[in-house]
Parts: structure tokens; sequence; C-alpha cells
């Protein structure tokens, strides 16, 4: 009796790990919180304050590979109201990037996995005030987490980022603007839920 209890036990475990192997398309959509950026005026620095509470929404397409891997492709949106108490201002961003990880099984049923990873990818940034201007950049951050997946198609992500990405206004037009930078740059925390398009084949067989 016990020697059928452990076979039982034994296959429901490789059963269960191939239930949520995954291999195949996902989507995600999410946000990502970035709890203070700074913003300096001039150059050299002459005077320099933070802003807080930023949200930005982050979709993405990947594809996972049955080895653990993920690779895919990010876009970013992220729009704020900055008042200083003398000036007022929108600020925007998009961004698109490409993104890659591996996660690991640290559960017998294969359903949470440790996730590290990096992404990188291009962003275009705009401020609307008494002035016009923009800039473009590039970020870099890597990011380690926690993927649960509810089901054989849905999943959850939490992610901690660190991240590195500056915009630099110099004052044009000449109207006395100083030159402004814009750091987007620290830690930050990543939510996402996501949808997999994964084969059946792989979905049910170890």
């Amino acid at each position: 009796m016990y020697r059928i209890a452990f076979v039982t036990a034994f296959v429901l475990m490789f059963y269960l790990r191939g239930l949520f192997a995954a291999e195949g398309i996902s989507i995600g959509l999410g946000t990502e919180y970035l709890p203070l950026s700074k913003v300096e005026f001039g150059n050299p620095v002459v005077s320099s304050f933070e802003i807080y509470d930023n949200m930005s929404v982050e979709t993405g397409l990947y594809y996972s590979f049955d080895a653990g891997f993920r690779a895919g492709v990010i876009i970013s949106l992220f729009s704020k109201n900055i008042n200083t108490g003398t000036s007022n201002s929108d600020i925007s961003t998009w961004g698109v990037g490409f993104l890659g990880d591996y996660e690991y099984e640290i559960t017998e049923s294969g359903s949470t996995r440790l996730v590290l990873g990096m992404d990188s990818g291009y962003s275009k940034f705009k401020e609307n005030s008494y002035t016009d201007r923009s800039d473009d950049s590039y970020w870099a951050a890597f990011f380690g987490g926690v993927r649960y997946f509810f089901s054989t198609r849905y999943f959850f992500e939490f992610d901690y980022r660190m991240k590195w990405q500056e915009f630099n206004l110099v004052g044009v037009p000449a109207n006395g603007s100083p030159d402004k930078a814009f750091k987007f740059s620290g830690s930050s925390l990543r939510l996402a839920l996501g949808y997999g398009f994964f084969s059946e084949k792989k979905s049910t067989e170890n």
C-alpha cells in the first residue's frame, strides 16, 4: 500500500511539473513603480528636486523556451504632471526595448519560480511647460523576482528592478530656460499579469 502511494505521489509530482512547463508565446501587462526620481537644473547643477510616486504602464510580447529562458519585446508608457509651486509642467515618455530572463522552479508543482533577467531599450521623453523640449535616451535594467502560475496559461509576476536612465534637456528655445536633467534611475517594483499561448505538448508532457 505504501509502495502504491509512493509511486502515485512520484507520478503526480512529475505530472504537475510537466503541467506548468511552458514553451511558446506569452503576453503580459503590468505596471512599474519608481518611488522617486530626480530633476536637476543647470550645468553644473545649481538646484534640484525629487519627483515622487512615478507609475508607468508596461506591456510585452515574449517567447518562452523549454529550458527556462524567455525573451521578448516590451513597450512602456509614462506621464505625470509636476507642480513645483513656481512652475507647472507635463512630462511623458514612451519606450521600446528587449527583455531576457531565466526562471527556476522552487516548488514541486513548478507553479512558483524565481526569475532573474535584464532589459534594455530606447525611450523618447517630452516636457510641456512654458517651453516644449524633448530628448531621447537608452536604458538598462536588471531585475529579480517571483513568477507564479495560477494555471497552465495565467501567471503573475513581482520583480525588484534596478534601472539606469537619464534625459538631458538643453535650454532651448533661448528664452532663459536652464538646462534640465530628468534622472529615472534607482530601485523600482514591477507587477505584471500574463497569459501564455503555450504549446499543448509542452503543457502536458514532461
